[in-house]
């Protein structure tokens, strides 16, 4: 057996440590239990300098100093030997107090016994030491009558314990891995057993191949504790750790495009039957495989430089990706290739959230430029024009294009409005204040203003609303939504039709209905009634135009008021609008964006 001051033995020891520890260091991507461990091995090599030295210091109190330096760094290694066993094993993993368990472990039986140690060590109370050498070695004896070094070895023993039950509790119930964790088991087992074997024997302090014993055990331990990285080579590896560090799906294929690897992101999508990217792409996008193969030729031989697809499932929203490509080379040597998946779901919705802005930004133009433009056109020249007539004396031409100006200030003043409130609605800042409203006196204010029309262009307006009948909302939100509904229920209801505004108590509060006997709505554009940006309005049946806001408007507010609204339609049998409202405020939905009382 070798002493401890034979230059060869602690040559050796010396370099295997610091090589093991600088190779963990620098060739991969360090974690918190990989520092821990390079730290353990360049403690090694920090051990095996005091057995080496120990024995060549002729001063007693050095040597003593020495010794108890040497006792704490193998207090500290043993440390952290114990701490990365126990979180590479997690013995209390998917408990749900795991952390708080791990805490306890830690300052409980690491970090305050390995303070009450150095504290020992210190103060010099655990080992007795000769003041001379014998045989030319430093001795030793441990000092049975301190209780903090029968603490110390009981605590010694009781951590090795600790640590088999762990393994042994880590193998019953997990079998990833046994076979790696039944070598760590036997590590843990066997050198302790020589290490405490020869700490026990009274006599000379630097025993022979006790440091390399402790070696032994802390390079096992590092072994597998850094993911048996220490003697590996770690070209996979480090590939995994780069694919794992993308953001993005990852699938690596050789040359006939067979699935051979994966970042952690794209695993849970790649399935055990479809290791060939084809057949995963087209079960993901539902696309024929036909397809997919000619896409990815396209790509790999560089005729198009991405591919985007919709992955769609029966569970999940659809999402969609954008598929880019490289060749894989090791050592020169074309291998396969890899595919980057990008999510492109938030930006093609950002994409079509603009599109929908830019074509209601256009139609709003469309609006101004045309709606608001024609009826303004009525104005112009207005006082030559009524100067000319009352000179001709062309009375019934008079009233006739006071009529006409009449519908066109009624037609701006009613698109303005519209605007304004719909531009107010759209930005949140329209003023929201619900109370109890009279429905038969708010009707009755629409009925008196659109009457004088409705007689004009030949419509019976009949007005049956109920007494006492009261609605929750906000009455300028009220008068606009009905304000347009008759509008338009008068717009295209011909001469000698008629409009019916109704009431009805219901469960759910007051249903009122605005019924007319007009040419209706054909069933392929009820669908996008509501929705300004496909809504086109069309002529009323003496030429009024519109704009195809007002009905926009109308679904908003009726929203806000915590309403619904639904419309049914006949073509050439009329079409009845019913807007339901609460009778209360007892489910009413506020918006934080009003000032709501």
């Amino acid at each position: 057996m070798l002493a401890p001051d034979n230059f060869l033995y602690f040559i050796s020891l010396f370099f295997i440590s610091i090589f093991s520890g600088t190779y963990l260091f620098f060739a991969h991507y360090r974690n918190r239990l990989l520092i821990l461990n390079v730290l353990m091995l360049f403690g090694c090599a920090i051990r095996v300098c005091t057995e080496y030295y120990l024995p060549k210091i002729d001063s007693f109190e050095s040597a003593t100093n020495l010794a108890i330096f040497h006792s704490i760094v193998t207090s500290t290694i043993s440390f952290l030997l114990w701490y990365c066993a126990w979180f590479y094993i997690r013995p209390f993993k998917q408990h749900p107090k795991e952390k708080s368990i791990n805490q306890v472990f830690v300052w409980i039986f690491l970090v305050l016994p390995f303070c009450v140690g150095v504290i020992q060590a210190l103060q010099r109370s655990m080992h007795y030491f000769h003041t001379e050498k014998i045989d030319g070695y430093w001795q030793f004896q441990i000092n049975t009558a301190s209780w903090l070094a029968q603490f110390s070895v009981n605590y010694l023993q009781f951590m090795t314990l600790l640590t088999v039950l762990v393994l042994v509790s880590s193998l019953w119930k997990r079998k990833n891995d046994r076979l790696r964790k039944l070598l760590l088991l036997i590590s843990y087992i066997l050198f302790p057993f020589f290490y405490f074997t020869y700490l026990h024997i009274p006599g000379v302090w630097n025993i022979p191949n006790v440091g390399g014993i402790f070696l032994a055990h802390t390079l096992i331990i590092s072994w597998y504790v850094s993911d048996y990285r220490l003697f590996h080579n770690n070209y996979d590896q480090t590939t995994n750790d780069v694919l794992n560090s993308i953001s993005e799906l990852v699938i690596s294929t050789d040359l006939d495009l067979r699935i051979t690897n994966t970042n952690n992101n794209a695993a849970h999508l790649v399935v055990g039957k479809e290791r060939k990217l084809i057949d995963f792409l087209a079960n993901a996008s539902k696309l024929p495989k036909s397809t997919i193969k000619s896409s990815l030729n396209a790509l790999i031989t560089k005729e198009q430089k991405e591919l985007e697809l919709e992955f769609k499932n029966d569970t999940e929203s659809p999402y969609i990706t954008v598929l880019k490509v490289a060749p894989f080379f090791k050592g020169g040597q074309h291998l396969g290739y890899t595919f980057l998946l990008s999510d492109l779901t938030d930006i093609r919705a950002k994409e079509q959230e603009l599109t929908l802005l830019n074509t209601t930004k256009d139609q709003l133009f469309a609006i101004i430029s045309h709606d608001l433009r024609k009826p303004a056109l009525a104005f112009r020249g207005i006082s030559k024009k009524l100067n000319f007539l009352i000179q001709q004396k062309q009375f019934d031409t008079l009233e006739k294009f006071g009529h006409s100006l009449e519908q066109s200030a009624f037609s701006i003043n009613k698109l303005l409005d519209n605007l304004l409130n719909w531009a107010l609605r759209q930005n949140n800042v329209l003023p929201y204040q619900p109370m109890l409203i009279d429905v038969k006196e708010a009707m009755k204010e629409l009925y008196d203003t659109f009457s004088i029309i409705a007689n004009k262009k030949g419509v019976a307006l009949i007005l049956n609303i109920e007494h006492n009948c009261s609605v929750y909302g906000d009455p300028n939100a009220f008068r606009i939504i009905f304000r347009n509904l008759i509008d338009n229920a008068i717009k295209y209801t011909p001469k000698g039709g008629t409009v019916e505004l109704n009431t009805q108590q219901v469960e759910e509060g007051v249903m009122i209905s605005v019924a007319d006997t007009g040419i209706g709505i054909p069933k392929e554009k009820l669908e996008q009634l509501f929705n300004f940006e496909q809504n086109k309005s069309t002529q009323g049946t003496d030429g009024e135009s519109g704009s195809g806001l007002g009905l926009t408007l109308v679904r908003d507010l009726v929203e806000l008021n915590n309403g619904s609204i639904q419309v049914t339609s006949k073509g050439k049998e009329g079409t009845i609008f019913e807007v339901l409202m609460t009778a209360n405020n007892v489910t009413l939905i506020t918006d934080e964006n009003h000032n709501v009382n």
